[in-house]
């Protein structure tokens, strides 16, 4: 049934490229315009990460809605004198111009909705704390712009978009009245503006990383234009489809900002995985192709439908290879809902159709590609010049295939017994630095480093103390006297908080208070236990907390109680898709521990370099010594996949053809993302880098030996369980029912025989090829004249 559905399919490979085409067309403008919907990143929401069902974020909306609001742009000059009150009278003068400009533009009060410095006046050396729109070296003043909480939504978003169109032009006369100073602007609307222009650059970059690497990797892995053409494609149709998805699913839930370019990243493992798993389906079927094209008394649509046959055999042939690929791909993305992070689980929403999507794209648009390519191809071949084999670039070419196609069997550390050993000690020690691993939640501004928000959070705290926001607000149904009876409580038993403030009303309904830490620079474990003071639930009322501080702390507790379930979660997975695909649980047993070592290590490696502030030189505000910890997961997950193909190819493949292409299109998006000046893709892009490099340790020290120990007679690594052996052969039954093709017509044994014989390594006693039994190599013989495929031989 699988050979006859995918003949037909590949038949009609012309239809399907053209639909393919059309789809691309559309997707692209779906993307980009929305149809007058909106773009996909136009659709999305520049917020901070949170925890699922979050405490933290409920108080925030209770502030909210009590009138507090978050829309306070701020106005940042630095470089200005105002050491005493001459200098400060003078940068008065200079700011006239300034504060009508923004009273006639903004339409704003002075007074009212807007603050600036010079209106408070000059503070006295006993009044320092009068004048807090001051720094304190008195080199730096603020602005500040309200908007009116009594306006409506509609009110509110208008005033926004005047600052978004006036503010610039304001900046620029600041700059010209303070020649030596720096404006900065801390504007919500400047901030959703900026980190949606941030993710357009890093997704469009990580795109076209992708897609020259695809070319890159595929060519080299394969050394066929037509097999990297076709790969390219299916990655293009691939990230296209995943960022439509992201914009159809914007109608329903809310997309952060920062997700976009999270989404294309992880659509290139996605599709470089599935496009590699395909390459290693279709092995070596462009030399049979080649040979049929030489047999002169068959004709150009007699050697198609010979292609189209073949290529359906194979996907027959390695039907389990492909069940498994997608299964652990669906399985990976699963781990994302373990973290309980509101970021991850809407990308898992957004990856699990995006999975279906790039598998339907590899299995059916991908072949119809190529062999409209290959039709191509061999029109322009009987036309090409054929360099001379004393040619520099046929040498290079050569000695680059004779490199490439060196089987694990004969790899230097294949015979060493020792090899495994120490790729297991090297691994363990790359994992060290897990211990040490410091994850932080960002906020809105920091997932997409919106600069000047940041640079303006970063120095209010050093510079204007009195405008800093309290790291504690707590809000509660209840007087404002019985809320200070509770806050001199908590002042009398903690030593890390002490009240900002007195308990004021909020509303109508609530009163607040606020805490701050009693010593700067807290460690983790104080603040944890600081929030847990004041969330201590009080007699005689209902209270929440909400700060910046403790959405960082809920959503980092969060995170990490969930890693156990995170572990357990992709062992399990891990061994169960191994088992099901060898059938032998030793076999099992000893990936899933190399590979859980190779994605430790991979962490380990990441969190490091950031620990060692090796990253600290790299673009972006924030990369610091703190991992995030979203991209902390979504790179773990990433990792599994890579590591997954350099685990699984040894039972298909001869040859790491495919784990090579993965390598290549991982490692230099990596860098893109390691480039991309974002704290969560620099994350993610680290881990995904070092997964790149433990990969080929695991693949140069442990799978030739594996493979070795395997081939042995009566290995214990050999034969499948019984019921495994039963399932497979039902699942072959189930899937074999089904009309058979007809109309392909049958060609000579020769036609199919390998164009280059000396790569064709002989059969041996103890060489066996996967999943073919000797009922499927009957039916083979019969159907499909063809010698043992070379790359399916295990060495």
């Amino acid at each position: 049934m699988i050979k006859a559905i995918a003949s037909r399919l590949y038949a009609s490979y012309e239809l399907i490229c053209a639909v393919f085409l059309a789809a691309i067309i559309a997707m692209t403008l779906t993307v980009s315009t929305g149809f007058g919907q909106g773009s996909v990143i136009a659709r999305t929401v520049p917020v901070a990460d949170t925890a699922v069902n979050s405490v933290i974020a409920e108080t925030r909306q209770q502030l909210l809605s009590e009138g507090q609001t978050e829309q306070t742009t701020a106005i940042l000059v630095e470089g200005v004198d105002l050491s005493n009150e001459a200098a400060f009278d003078a940068a008065s003068q200079k700011f006239t111009a300034a504060r009508a400009d923004i009273e006639k533009s903004l339409k704003v009060t002075t007074g009212e909705n807007f603050l600036d410095p010079f209106t408070l006046g000059f503070p006295k050396a006993n009044e320092e704390l009068a004048n807090p729109l001051l720094s304190s070296n008195r080199k730096a003043f603020v602005a500040l712009l309200f908007a009116p909480s009594t306006d409506t939504p509609a009110k509110q978003a208008e005033f926004q978009a005047r600052i978004s169109e006036n503010l610039p032009r304001i900046e620029q006369e600041i700059e010209k009245a303070y020649p030596n100073s720096t404006v900065s602007v801390s504007s919500p609307a400047f901030a959703q503006e900026q980190a949606q222009n941030n993710a357009s650059k890093g997704t469009l970059i990580i795109i076209l990383v992708t897609l020259l690497a695809s070319l890159i990797a595929f060519y080299v892995a394969t050394g066929k234009a037509t097999r990297a053409f076709a790969s390219f494609s299916s990655i293009l149709g691939s990230q296209l489809a995943a960022l439509t998805i992201t914009w159809l699913l914007s109608f329903f839930i809310t997309i952060p900002t920062s997700l976009v370019p999270l989404v294309a990243l992880a659509t290139t493992v996605l599709s470089g995985i599935s496009s590699a798993v395909f390459n290693a389906v279709d092995a070596y079927s462009l030399e049979y192709r080649e040979n049929i094209e030489l047999a002169g008394d068959h004709g150009p649509r007699t050697r198609r439908r010979a292609r189209i046959e073949y290529l359906a055999q194979r996907m027959k042939d390695k039907r389990n290879l492909i069940i498994t690929a997608i299964g652990i791909t669906f399985a990976s993305i699963l781990i994302l809902f373990a973290a309980s992070l509101n970021h991850l689980v809407k990308l898992a929403i957004i990856l699990l159709p995006t999975v279906i999507a790039v598998w339907a794209i590899e299995l059916i648009a991908t072949p119809s590609v190529l062999l409209l390519a290959e039709r191509f191809s061999q029109r322009w071949n009987h036309s090409k010049v054929t360099l001379p084999e004393t040619s520099p670039i046929v040498r290079a070419q050569n000695w680059l295939r004779q490199r490439l196609a060196l089987p694990y069997a004969q790899t230097p550390f294949s015979k060493n017994q020792a090899a495994p050993g120490i790729a297991a000690l090297l691994l363990i020690l790359a994992s060290l630095p897990c211990i040490v691993i410091s994850p932080r939640a960002m906020s809105a501004a920091e997932l997409m480093d919106a600069s000047q928000t940041v640079h303006f959070q970063q120095t209010a705290r050093q510079a204007f103390p009195q405008m800093v926001d309290p790291d504690f607000v707590v809000i509660a149904q209840t007087s404002p006297t019985n809320l200070q009876k509770w806050a001199d409580s908590i002042n009398s038993k903690s030593q890390l908080v002490v009240a900002k403030n007195e308990a004021t009303t909020l509303g109508e309904r609530f009163a607040t208070v606020s805490f701050n830490f009693r010593q700067p620079d807290p460690t983790f474990k104080e603040m944890r236990t600081a929030l847990a003071q004041v969330s201590t639930p009080a007699q005689g009322f209902e209270h929440g907390v909400y700060s910046d501080t403790a959405r960082n702390i809920e959503a980092v507790d969060s995170g990490v109680s969930n890693v156990p379930l995170a572990i357990t979660l992709t062992v399990i997975l891990s061994l169960g898709c191994l088992f099901l695909l060898s059938g032998n649980i030793w076999w099992s047993i000893i990936q899933t521990i190399m590979g859980g070592l190779t994605v430790t290590a991979s962490v380990g490696l990441a969190a490091g370099a950031f620990k060692l502030g090796l990253f600290k030189i790299l673009p972006g505000t924030l990369v610091e010594n703190r991992v995030d910890l979203g991209g902390l997961y979504l790179g773990g997950v990433l990792a599994i996949m890579i590591t997954a193909v350099t685990l699984l190819e040894p039972l298909s493949n001869r040859r790491p053809t495919a784990t090579r292409a993965t390598w290549l299109i991982s490692g230099l998006t990596a860098l893109a993302a390691i480039f991309s000046g974002f704290i969560q893709l620099a994350t993610t892009g680290a881990i995904m880098l070092a997964s790149v490099a433990m990969g080929m340790l695991l693949s140069v020290l442990v799978n030739p030996q594996l493979l070795e120990l395997r081939n042995q007679q009566d290995s214990k690594l050999q034969g499948k369980h019984p019921r495994i052996q039963k399932l497979h052969d039902r699942l072959h039954q189930a899937l074999e029912k089904g009309p058979r093709l007809k109309d392909v017509k049958k060609t000579n044994k020769s036609d199919w025989e390998p164009a280059d014989q000396t790569d064709v390594e002989p059969q041996t006693a103890e060489a066996k090829t996967d999943e073919v039994s000797e009922a499927e190599t009957a039916e083979l013989a019969s159907s499909t004249p063809n010698t043992a495929d070379p790359e399916d031989t295990e060495q």
